[in-house]
């Protein structure tokens, strides 16, 4: 693939993710249902959390082998730096949102859909006896 339909496909790429995380917090205001004196309290998590979204470079810089090793470390430290200033920024919102929230919201924020992540797989169902 030419280097530009790379690139293209990279920013797509990043449009969709994006688009899911976004549809992720849409699903956790559902789930949560937070109430009218929450509100402002979710919607500044959920600002931070964006933000966290937009500091991490999308598409990511190249850093597979065809770079050298320097530059592919100081790339890595650039996105990481880029992701723990942005969760430091959250962290403040994440506990004035779960100062607010009751045990059952609490249980919803601490699961899969505030850090999306899948739920785990079931396990596979047992095969039949004798086989």
């Amino acid at each position: 693939t030419p280097p530009d339909e790379r690139k293209n496909d990279a920013t797509v790429e990043c449009i969709a993710k994006y688009r899911m995380e976004l549809a992720r917090l849409g699903a956790l205001a559902n789930e949560i249902k937070p109430t009218p004196e929450q509100k402002s309290a979710f919607d500044a998590w959920r600002t931070s959390r964006i933000d966290l979204f937009k500091a991490t470079p999308c598409p990511a810089p190249p850093m597979g082998l065809e770079v050298p090793a320097p530059k592919r470390i100081e790339t890595q430290i650039t996105i990481m730096s880029a992701t723990l200033d942005a969760l430091r920024k959250e962290l403040p919102a994440a506990k004035a949102l779960y100062s607010v929230l009751t045990p059952e919201q609490r249980k919803i924020f601490d699961g899969p859909v505030r850090l999306a992540v899948p739920p785990p797989a079931a396990p596979p169902p047992a095969p039949p006896a004798g086989h």
